[in-house]
């Protein structure tokens, strides 16, 4: 059922990006972008939280922002959950089983190098915001 809905966000927030001129390569980068941010507020964040989506307009730029905001414990280390390899609060090594996993410690670090821009904001007392633009020319 999650899954689901996690489609449904990913879908609904690439037409935004088709809507506001982002090319398909870009769009895809969106798709992952969203799937991504909104996993792990379902995973991490409480059990969900809220995403908005908005176009952009720069001179002549084009982008499309997307802001994901939870309620969960927040992220410890931003600097190291932006690396690869780092998942739920520890650093991932070949010897750590499957079975200890949820992840692959590459999310966020993928979400950095897909972006134009990236602000992740810890929330007191508790949650996450996360803000990523995309924007038409990278």
């Amino acid at each position: 059922m999650k899954h689901l809905r996690i489609l449904t966000y990913v879908a609904e927030v690439a037409r935004h990006g088709e809507a506001c001129g982002l090319d398909s390569p870009r769009r895809g980068a969106l798709r992952i972008v969203v799937a991504e941010l909104v996993s792990n507020a379902v995973r991490h964040g409480g059990g969900g939280g809220e995403l908005t989506a908005r176009g952009l307009v720069l001179g002549a730029r084009r982008g499309l922002e997307v802001i994901v905001e939870d309620r969960g414990p927040g992220i410890a280390s931003v600097e190291c959950a932006l690396r690869d390899g780092f998942s739920e609060g520890r650093v991932l090594t070949p010897d750590t089983p499957a079975s200890g996993r949820r992840g692959l410690g590459v999310g966020l670090g993928a979400v950095a190098r897909l972006t134009s821009e990236l602000h992740i904001e810890p929330r007191r007392p508790a949650g996450t915001r996360i803000r990523v633009v995309l924007w038409n020319d990278r």
